[in-house]
């Protein structure tokens, strides 16, 4: 047609990008919670349905829903270039308490990544470039009280830590083990993270078939099963996922 006549049919449609979401670990509470691409960090309302409010602004980033603390549940979200914050569940939208590490002089990736414990929610940790900070009490932490964890460093070398992930259960400290895939393709496993001493060297298990050089994008692991995990790899034109 000369004149070409479009009709809109979102009817309701909408899209977010999510570069990270979280689901609440009380059994039985529907809470999800997620970080977007310009939309912020948004939570399902009321903890039910498919109604999202946006609690933090900004590029939203790595997200995280603790267990009950002392009566209280916290929420921990992101924004672009390294920020990072806690905030009890029942505040009102866009507020939250900064909690960046003080030692963290560098943004680290645009999109912030952190991991927050599944299962043991005062363990949280925090990548900076090839930095890793942990803290071991989340709910009461500040800029000031975090443990940079230098043989991560020293085993990144000049990469960044690209993704995290944590075995899954209550915390033991004869199994538990973290995770870490970084932006040269390589895969690193430090033991015991909770406890490790600062200057540990996590263990390199990148598999001679995952493709150097590429993006590790992503990590799970099996909470019925320590021993399996699956990679994600985010670059075009190779194999994308694998496991182990």
């Amino acid at each position: 047609a000369g004149t070409v006549a479009w009709t809109q049919i979102n009817n309701g449609y909408n899209t977010f990008q999510y570069y990270h979401i979280t689901v609440d670990p009380r059994n039985g509470n529907p809470k999800v919670m997620g970080g977007a691409q310009d939309n912020g960090t948004t939570r399902n309302a009321g903890g039910a349905g498919t109604s999202f409010e946006q609690i933090l602004p900004g590029d939203g980033g790595s997200v995280g829903l603790s267990n009950e603390i002392s009566g209280v549940t916290h929420e921990y979200g992101s924004a672009q270039n390294g920020n990072i914050y806690r905030r009890p569940s029942t505040f009102a939208p866009n507020m939250g308490f900064g909690i960046r590490p003080a030692a963290a002089v560098n943004n680290g990736l645009f999109i912030t990544l952190f991991k927050l414990d599944n299962d043991n929610t005062e363990l949280i940790y925090y990548a900076n470039e090839n930095n890793l900070f942990r803290n071991t009490s989340a709910s009461s932490a500040t800029s000031g009280n975090w443990t940079q964890l230098t043989g991560v460093g020293t085993a990144v070398g000049g990469a960044f830590i690209s993704s995290m992930a944590t075995t899954r259960g209550t915390y033991n400290a004869g199994t538990a083990s973290l995770f870490m895939g970084t932006d040269d393709g390589r895969i690193l496993r430090l033991d015991d993270p909770q406890n490790a001493a600062a200057g540990t060297t996590p263990v390199d298990i990148t598999g001679v078939n995952i493709p150097p050089g590429t993006f590790i994008s992503s990590i799970a692991v099996n909470p019925r099963n320590d021993d399996t995990v699956i990679i994600t790899i985010s670059n075009y034109d190779t194999d994308n996922i694998f496991w182990t």
